[in-house]
């Protein structure tokens, strides 16, 4: 008889479940936000936990983020200075942002004019800091805002100077100079903005809030030394600011627009960029670029823009 063959069986090893680490690890990252927006509206100030400090012998210059309006934040040597506010809107991102450093106090408080867009968010300001004194115009204006600000420096008994062109005073090791205002007028508050120089080392910042260009030429006549590393250019980079002689007097390596994306306004005008670029000044914008940090020991300039990180984790938490 034939002999039968035998088949040889092979036995299937079962396949093993792909583990579904991607989609486990994303379920773990969602919690986690989750717990830390539930966390931020129960007890908004944990972020303060961890605080980053900085270093004495720096000066750190922050041009924030705040739509289209203007605030920059100074530090030196554990003194603070806060030029403006934005609006209303943005006072609690520029809490947050101070506090970060561990920051309790303003040691000088700076409304360059009466706009909203740059004295919107004050009162909240006033009312949580403890403020050292506050420069402004010596300018009434009729808005609520204006009056905000005012009832704010009252309940909190804020001394305020109105500073003059040559008046100087120290952040820390930082010195300061008023170069404006010049004359006072409702007319236009935007010539009615405090412009400051701060120098620190080799580095020299220039401020200019809203001033257009008929002050900057009152500050060429004055013979002031206006050149300077670091430009905040003017009026979020109107064609009524940033006149060419002006740019070429402070002649910048690093010039900074506050603006806000897709503003109204067509800022920052064509002309203005124009301008700027003929000077071989590099451009930095908080629409585009974050909020946007400047640090120096007085030798080396080091610039940081707020990553896309960052960015999100200030939209989740603000």
């Amino acid at each position: 008889m034939p002999k039968k063959s035998r088949r040889k069986t092979s036995r299937v090893k079962p396949r093993k479940r792909k583990k579904k680490s991607s989609l486990r690890g994303f379920l773990v990252l969602t919690a986690v936000i989750l717990l830390a927006v539930f966390i931020n509206h129960v007890y908004p100030d944990w972020i303060y936990l961890f605080q980053s400090k900085h270093d004495n012998g720096v000066l750190y210059v922050s041009f924030l983020d705040v739509g289209q309006g203007d605030s920059v934040f100074i530090a030196c040597d554990g003194k603070t200075m806060l030029i403006d506010t934005g609006e209303r809107e943005y006072s609690d991102e520029i809490i947050r942002y101070i506090r970060r450093y561990g920051y309790s106090r303003i040691d000088v408080l700076v409304a360059t004019h009466a706009h909203s867009d740059h004295i919107g968010g004050m009162a909240d300001i006033i009312r949580y800091f403890e403020i050292g004194s506050m420069l402004m115009p010596n300018v009434q204006h009729n808005t609520q805002t204006f009056e905000n600000m005012l009832d704010a420096i009252l309940e909190k008994n804020v001394t305020v100077y109105s500073p003059t062109p040559g008046d100087t005073f120290e952040i820390g090791g930082a010195l300061v100079t008023i170069l404006a205002p010049f004359r006072l007028s409702r007319d236009n508050l935007n010539n009615t903005s405090i412009v400051l120089k701060v120098e620190y080392g080799e580095h020299t910042f220039i401020f200019t809030g809203d001033a257009e260009g008929d002050v900057e030429a009152e500050i060429l006549a004055t013979g002031f030394d206006i050149s300077a590393n670091v430009l905040k250019v003017g009026h979020h980079g109107s064609s009524t600011s940033t006149a060419e002689n002006f740019l070429r007097a402070v002649s910048p390596e690093i010039a900074v627009i506050q603006l806000g994306s897709g503003n109204s306004y067509g800022h920052p005008h064509r002309e203005v960029i124009e301008r700027i670029n003929r000077i071989g000044a590099v451009i930095y914008r908080t629409d585009t670029n974050g909020t946007i940090e400047i640090s120096t020991d007085g030798t080396i300039l080091e610039i940081k823009e707020k990553s896309w990180v960052r960015r999100l984790l200030d939209e989740i938490f603000n």
